[in-house]
């Protein structure tokens, strides 16, 4: 039997595939919280504003991700990290994307520099 997804939330549905793909554990998220690490999946489903709000602080995005229904895809958004020359930079949008392409330059002129 397919599973009805109309009244969940994109969180309740996919809560512990956008912790993965984050780079969170659930027991970093479980400690955050402030929960145990075994109540995790009952806080996906949970309909409190207020929890929803913090979650989605804890986890860097968009509280609409958290609540939008299951069955629609949220808007594609830039969300991730890039390592460029032993720092880290997070990417939240596409002025972050830029700023780290810039950098990249940065670095690629000061190893080939220009004779």
């Amino acid at each position: 039997m397919k599973e009805d997804f109309m009244d969940k939330t994109y969180f309740e549905v996919r809560g512990e595939e956008l912790l993965r793909t984050l780079g969170i554990t659930k027991t970093d998220f479980a400690e955050q919280m402030g929960i145990k690490k075994q109540n995790v999946k009952a806080l996906f489903a949970t309909k409190n504003i207020v929890i929803l709000r913090q979650a989605a602080k804890v986890m860097g995005v968009p509280l609409e991700q958290l609540i939008a229904p299951a069955d629609v895809i949220p808007e594609a958004e830039i969300n991730g990290f890039v390592e460029v020359n032993r720092e880290i930079y997070r990417i939240r949008d596409k002025e972050d994307l830029y700023n780290v392409i810039a950098k990249i330059g940065e670095v690629e002129a000061e190893m080939n520099p220009k004779e």
